[in-house]
Formats: structure tokens, sequence, C-alpha cells
């Protein structure tokens, strides 16, 4: 699980915060409270608060259950019932001073992290279309080991609190369904968010953003090996489409 799911939780102990006005501890599955960079400075985070919630790698509460099946191997179960809400990053201001850039631009993040499903690859090939002639800059951020897509701007960005900074100041997020879809979300910032056919919208995505997944008559399949059903709807998810959605929010 990586740092958007984090915001999420955040999300979650926000609305408590705000329904309470008692700030809540984050635990794992054994009780022990848990902590990360982007939850810092929050008011509605207690390290060691007594209410808390728990939410951490093996207990998401968009995640029912996980299934193995030998035809498709691990498959996620969604719980339909959840919505998310990305919490908001307490930025100091010299995180914010970090991100010097003078003039109006853009962010894109192509890439998927390892162990993620790669049924949410929408392709470099794609991504490098989508920014071709984009009217404004495009960074992509990244520690110094970071693959760089072609026609995008490289900005160091060693933490992910440093990361936020800059989405912040960003005009439009281009990306796949992932973490800087939820940074973007929490940083109040405009975005496009390729979903496919892997995870429904409703439940990770934010109605901020333009959002663009494929109805299939299999639904969203949640699967960790790769599969057709995936491959078919990113095909019919063109640049250009990505592009336009994306100008039309500058």
């Amino acid at each position: 699980m990586g740092f958007g799911d984090e915001i999420m939780a955040l999300g979650r102990i926000e609305a408590l915060y705000n329904a309470t006005g008692k700030p809540h501890s984050i635990r794992n599955k054994a009780g022990e409270t848990r902590t990360h960079e982007l939850w810092r400075g929050s008011p509605a985070w207690g390290k060691n608060a007594p209410e808390h919630i728990i939410d951490c790698p093996g207990a998401r509460p968009y995640i029912k259950d996980f299934v193995s099946q030998k035809t498709t191997g691990q498959r996620i179960i969604y719980n339909h019932d959840y919505r998310a809400r990305a919490g908001q990053i307490w930025l100091t201001d010299l995180e914010r001073a970090f991100c010097d850039i003078d003039h109006e631009f853009a962010v894109v993040s192509p890439l998927v992290k390892d162990n993620a499903s790669p049924n949410k690859q929408w392709g470099i090939e794609n991504w490098e279309k989508a920014i071709e002639n984009f009217p404004i800059p495009v960074y992509q951020l990244g520690d110094h080991g970071t693959k760089i897509i072609k026609g995008a701007r490289h900005f160091v960005t060693p933490t992910m609190r440093l990361a936020a900074a800059v989405v912040e100041k960003a005009s439009v997020v281009m990306t796949n369904e992932g973490g800087l879809h939820h940074l973007a979300a929490a940083m109040d910032t405009p975005a496009v968010v390729v979903f496919g056919a892997f995870i429904p919208p409703y439940l990770t995505g934010y109605s901020q953003h333009v959002n663009l997944a494929v109805e299939t008559p299999e639904g969203f399949c949640g699967s960790w090996t790769p599969c057709q059903h995936c491959k078919n709807a990113m095909v019919q998810i063109a640049p250009d489409m990505v592009k336009e959605k994306a100008v039309a929010l500058l």
C-alpha cells in the first residue's frame, strides 16, 4: 500500500475530528500506533490519542477481502460502500518555499509503483503523447533515480511533503489512479486521472477531478495479475482525451 492510502486514512480521522473535536490516532491491526510524514501538523491526528481508527496495510476500508483464483490470480473484493476523502496536508512555510517555479505548470505522474497491480498501467507512450505540445511546461516529480518520460521536466522531490508543495502550485495534474491523484485532492489541485477498469472511481476518486474509467460487463476486476479485460479498457482512453481534459482544466 502506498501514500495514497495514508492520505485517505488522514481524511477519515479529519471527518471524526470535525464531528467530535477530538484528534484521533491511526493504528495497525495489533492496536499499535502508526505514524506517517503526511499526517504531521494535522490537528486531526494525535499520535497517541485514545480515540483511534484501524487503517493499515492489510486493513484498508475500501478492501473487503482478497481472493485467489487459479485462472486470474489474486483479486480484490471491494467494499462498495466506501467513499474516499483526502485529508488536508499541513505544510510549513519553509516546505511551501521549496517549489520555486514562477510560471504556470502541470504535473504528470506516469509511473505505477512496483508492487501495484499492472492493470493500472496506461503505458509510457500514451503519457508521452498526452503531454506532447502541452500549452504549459510539464514536470514529473521524484528522486534522482526516477525515469523521466519524453516531454517532461524533472523536478526532484526528496520527500512526499515536498512533492505536495509542488502539486499545490500546479495548475493541473495528469496521473493514473494512485498516490498522486490523492495528493492532488489533498492539495485542492485539478487533476485528470486514468482509472481504466481496475477500480471504480466512486471508491477512490474525487468529484472535483476528471476520472477516466471504462464501464465493462465484467465490472471493475481488481485483479493483481495482467488481464485482457483491463487492457481492452485502457485502449479506449486515448492520449488526446487526457490532453483535452487537462487543457480544459487550465
